[in-house]
């Protein structure tokens, strides 16, 4: 196999990237076995709700992910036909697309109920990400299908052990739509961003305790490190277009970040939402995200009668934030 030094170089740090992200899928596995107790108390016994279904959508879908960077873009001795590159390639950018927009919708949800505001106010939010996620989505068909190009496997690339070889053939207008598509997606970052400090600053800011306790509250900590890790990857990804860099450090780690700890940070919100011992957000998060706990004779703190009953008084509507609508309607009353 005679290459020359451009092309050596190039094939050295394909593989080095290949490597290093083998690795790191490899961890999913870790991460599935931590968190399968909490999912099995807490999510299946639910009825099929929202945060069910955002919960399952958000764990499972970056699966196919995997899956299908493994076999189409990884050292694992097979050769596939072009056709099953391409269909295994728009898997995983179909894969990802809906992790994405699950996590998001999942922190959009959990900081609604943070916010215990009203409804026209989560339909505001949840129309403005709409139409965010539409614009980046709609922008990236075209390329996403040129992507998706195969040839019949080349020497080099079943010499080294890879299952494909991908034609690399954009056209300009897809390459346009694309880099419009990652602006979009930054300023849609950006909003996020912005959305989660404006809330968490109103909710804590009169209440008691140290800085960190504090923003740990109620899954201030996932919220934070979600949006912080879904706008350094904007920011990184935008950024490598207009200066032309590619297969950088900092790309890299922001896409393992988005394959892997993005979907981790959104689940474990949805969990911690259910753990929560504000009767506001619990108010809300039983709403709108899952059933009310029901007795069980296997728990004694959480599902009691005593607790039950309860937790089933304190869920009431929510007619802004720390405002409870039927103590404003007996004061009006009054």
């Amino acid at each position: 196999m005679d290459l020359s030094p451009e092309e050596l170089k190039e094939v050295t740090d394909y593989l080095s990237i290949s490597l290093r992200t083998e690795y790191v899928y490899r961890s999913q596995r870790i991460r599935d076995l931590t968190t399968m107790d909490d999912e099995v108390s807490m999510i299946w016994p639910r009825k099929w709700q929202v945060g069910k279904i955002l919960f399952l959508l958000t764990r499972y879908t970056p699966m196919l992910l995997i899956a299908s960077t493994i076999l189409n873009g990884y050292k694992i001795n097979i050769v596939f036909p072009p056709q099953v590159c391409s269909g295994l390639w728009l898997t995983g950018q179909v894969s990802f697309t809906i992790t994405s927009w699950s996590s998001d919708i999942a922190l959009l949800l959990c900081l609604y109920a943070l916010l215990g505001s009203k409804r026209r106010y989560l339909a505001v939010l949840l129309a403005t990400h709409t139409g965010l996620f539409l614009g980046t989505l709609l922008q990236e068909i075209g390329w996403m299908r040129e992507g998706s190009y195969a040839l019949p496997i080349s020497p080099t690339d079943q010499d080294l052990g890879y299952s494909c070889t991908w034609a690399g053939a954009v056209t300009p207008e897809s390459m346009r739509s694309h880099v419009l598509a990652l602006y979009v997606n930054l300023a849609k970052s950006a909003w996020m961003t912005a959305l989660t400090l404006g809330i968490l600053y109103f909710r804590y800011r009169k209440q008691e305790g140290s800085l960190i306790n504090v923003i740990r509250r109620d899954g201030g900590m996932y919220t934070i490190a979600l949006t912080a890790t879904r706008l350094g990857g904007s920011v990184i990804s935008t950024s490598n277009l207009v200066t032309g860099a590619y297969y950088n450090v900092a790309e890299n780690i922001f896409s393992f970040l988005n394959t892997l700890a993005i979907p981790i940070l959104a689940c474990q919100l949805l969990l911690n939402m259910q753990r929560t011992e504000d009767p506001g957000v619990r108010s809300v998060v039983w709403t709108l995200l899952f059933d009310a706990p029901r007795p069980s004779a296997d728990s004694e703190d959480e599902f009691d009668e005593g607790n039950s009953t309860e937790r089933r008084m304190n869920v009431v509507e929510y007619a802004g934030l720390g405002r409870k609508r039927n103590d404003l309607e007996v004061k009006g009353e009054a």
